[in-house]
């Protein structure tokens, strides 16, 4: 069954902006009990060492999902005998000898992040040998024994033949060592052994994978020179180049990189006649310690916007399968999907876009990586924390208290946060799911407080949003960072502000943990600024932005949006872009929020919301 509902914005709500929202319900989607890992199409090496991209399925229990670059950077290290070829084919991973060898060949995969659910699918080992293929048993003439230890446990041949059913042991695993070793035989050249796994990432692993980055930044040109500049965060690399599939591919053979902390400044310098395409990939080829591996990333120019209507971002986003039109994606790199905050959540007045139930209203605040709406449904005069499930007939309530859920983050078992009206007095809150139903968690404020909202969470559980203080029996907006203890027991860190502050809100934060807001001091004025967390855990450092407004979007890449209610901007590398000047953005409008991909959601000054992409191709000079 195919159900839809008519799609308003709240400003312009007439039927000439219906646009149909149309759950999934009616297209099919494949399913899967665990994610399928795809290794990087056409990997080839043979230095014996390397480190190669992975990603998931597109379809995980129905909802799609990309394990690569700005969400998990799932990654595997392999090491193996030099001079013998590992490479992917057909979503395996293939080691194949280059000379005859007495020697036992020996496969060990470490990945980024610890999995579960049945690893691995197969292990297949083939010929050619005496009698043209390898065996895993005895029992079938074996010229060869094969050992499979999964992190330390040897598993059995029943257990490397059948482990779909999961692995023995603990329910998550990182490690994969192989052996095949002869018996009596010489392998011959062209020996294979192929290795296919499967689990959805669970928690990163411990092991350090070089050249892996966290996350490794789009790189954006702002004019013709032949120059590209980015930072990056907890990068490790010796060298640093720039390929692509191009008819005039990307060169570059020179580098610069300045650190500072844990931040890092790579300047590339490109070939001649390098024609670079907005909103296409490019690959980062890094080294660190003999290990080299491709990174894909995205040029944004940021030289010209097509405009994208909401009622098209609810159509092509909320509602659809992963897909992506010819030519605009190389082959096997992920869809990205991100998320948005629909409204200006530090504007009360700003209810966001509204969905009409039959009965009362759902106003959707946030929309998440899986496409789930946080919100309120309104009925009369009430409003009930909520949240809306793509290919679901009606939202969810979280509570019977009055409130809004403003935010979620994008696990599998999503968190969400917001605030509930106990007594009169707003409570900042996060709701979890549980065999019951959601249950609500007030997070605790400072002495003296009298409520507060929290407006966004990451992955990692770190929630943002303020709490008020009241101070000469005046309530002051304190910011605040919610972050559990050991004991997994939230707890309330005010985040640092200059002395002359009165006022200030964190808004959102993103996966790193830097969170942008705005603050006030005794002029009254509205500021934008942002945090920034310290190395190594250490206390966040307060940034001025220098810019009147309020910062409302950041992205994982570290790109900030925001600006007054008729002027947006973008921060990004330390400067500071007026969007209005690129064509084909609005004279005056609000950022929002921004995507992965550099789209900015922004609200016009005629009451509309609209997606500005960025998409335009230039050709560098020489």
């Amino acid at each position: 069954m195919q159900w839809c509902l008519p799609f308003y914005d709240n400003e312009m709500r007439h039927p000439n902006i219906l646009a149909f929202a149309c759950w999934l319900g009616s297209i099919a989607v494949a399913q899967a009990q665990t994610p399928w890992i795809h290794w990087e199409a056409g990997f080839y090496n043979d230095t014996g060492k390397a480190v190669v991209s992975v990603q998931a399925d597109w379809a995980a229990d129905g909802i799609p999902q990309s394990y690569h670059y700005w969400k998990e950077n799932l990654e595997a290290i392999v090491t193996w005998r030099a001079g013998d070829v590992l490479t992917t084919e057909n979503n395996a991973l293939v080691y194949e000898t280059a000379s005859v060898s007495n020697e036992p060949i020996q496969i060990e995969l470490r990945l980024s992040h610890r999995l579960g659910g049945g690893p691995i699918q197969w292990v297949e080992s083939q010929g050619p040998t005496i009698d043209g293929r390898i065996s895993t048993s005895a029992l079938d003439g074996a010229v060869c024994e094969l050992e499979v230890f999964l992190n330390e446990t040897k598993l059995t041949d029943q257990e490397q033949r059948h482990l779909t059913n999961g692995e023995p042991g603990s329910g998550e695993w990182d490690r994969v060592r192989l052996t095949v070793k002869p018996v009596g035989v010489t392998l011959k050249k062209g020996t294979r052994v192929e290795l296919q796994i499967a689990g959805a990432p669970i928690a990163r692993s411990t092991h350090e994978i070089p050249c892996n980055s966290n996350p490794l930044p789009s790189i954006v040109v702002l004019d013709g020179i032949r120059q590209f500049s980015f930072w990056t965060t907890d990068t490790r690399f010796d060298q640093c180049q720039v390929q692509s599939d191009g008819s005039n591919p990307l060169v570059s053979s020179e580098h610069h990189v300045l650190r500072q902390d844990n931040h890092a400044r790579v300047d590339l310098f490109l070939g001649q006649n390098a024609t670079v395409p907005s909103f296409e990939f490019v690959n980062l080829l890094m080294e660190a310690d003999g290990f080299t591996n491709l990174q894909p990333t995205v040029v944004l120019n940021f030289q010209q916007f097509e405009v994208q209507p909401m009622k098209h971002l609810l159509a092509g986003s909320w509602n659809r399968l992963p897909s992506h039109p010819a030519g605009t994606r190389p082959a096997s790199r992920p869809l990205w999907e991100s998320s948005l905050a629909f409204a200006d959540k530090s504007d009360i007045h700003d209810l966001g876009p509204i969905l009409d139930l039959e009965k009362g209203i759902f106003v959707a605040k946030h929309m998440n990586e899986r496409r789930i709406l946080s919100g309120a449904v309104r009925q009369e005069t009430a409003s009930h924390p909520a949240i809306w499930k793509q290919r679901e007939a009606q939202p969810i309530r979280l509570s019977h208290l009055e409130g809004e859920a403003l935010g979620s983050d994008n696990r599998f078992d999503i968190d969400v946060v917001g605030y509930e009206v106990v007594d009169g007095i707003e409570l900042p809150t996060l709701w979890q799911s549980k065999e019951t139903g959601w249950k609500p968690t007030y997070l605790p404020t400072k002495r003296l407080a009298v409520g507060g909202r929290a407006f966004d969470i990451n992955n990692a559980g770190l929630i943002c949003g303020y709490t008020e203080i009241l101070h000469g029996g005046v309530p002051n907006q304190v910011p605040c960072l919610w972050k559990r203890d050991a004991g997994s027991t939230y707890r309330c860190q005010m985040l640092p502000l200059p002395g002359t502050v009165i006022h200030a809100v964190a808004v959102a934060i993103n996966r790193r943990g830097v969170i942008v807001g705005w603050f006030t001091d005794e002029d009254s004025i509205g500021r934008a600024c942002y945090w920034e967390p310290g190395v190594d855990g250490g206390p966040y450092q307060f940034v001025d932005l220098e810019m009147l407004g309020i910062a409302r979007g950041i992205n994982d890449l570290d790109q900030i949006v925001g600006g007054t209610d008729i002027d947006a901007y973008l921060w990004q590398s330390g400067n500071r872009i007026d969007l209005s000047q690129i064509p084909g953005a609005p004279l005056k409008s609000r950022a929002l929020s921004i995507s992965h991909l550099g789209e900015v959601m922004v609200l016009t000054d005629k009451g509309t919301r609209q997606m500005l992409v960025p998409k335009t191709t230039f050709t560098l000079t020489r």
